[in-house]
């Protein structure tokens, strides 16, 4: 279970996996879902919406976007798959407060290269 996994140890047992292994998809997989992890444990860590925190709930939706899109190729049809079927318990209000525009703009998120 992802929500299970402690981000700092989950990320040096990756590091070192990593280092030991040649690239590969499920390799890049794991790295986005420990991404997705990080970013996920950022968020639910602040009780308000900061920058810093409307930055890691996007960078959880961009992890999750370059794996589905990106690494498992579901680009036009995803919608079928329910992209967002299994969501963090920070959604809902995530999703209230950005339509409602009560959000301060985030920084840019870093493109991959």
């Amino acid at each position: 279970d992802v929500e299970a996994l402690e981000p700092v140890a989950a990320r040096r047992a990756f590091d070192r996996l990593a280092r030991q292994s040649r690239p590969s998809e499920r390799l890049q997989a794991w790295a986005e879902k420990l991404a997705m992890r990080e970013a996920d444990a950022a968020v639910a860590g602040d009780a308000s919406w900061t920058p810093s925190r409307r930055a890691a709930a996007e960078a959880f939706w961009a992890a999750k976007e370059r794996l589905w899109r990106g690494l498992w190729r579901r680009g036009l049809c995803r919608h079928i798959f329910r992209f967002d079927w299994k969501v963090p318990a920070w959604h809902a209000e995530y999703a209230a407060l950005s339509r409602a525009a009560a959000l301060p703009p985030a920084p840019p998120a870093a493109r991959e290269a």
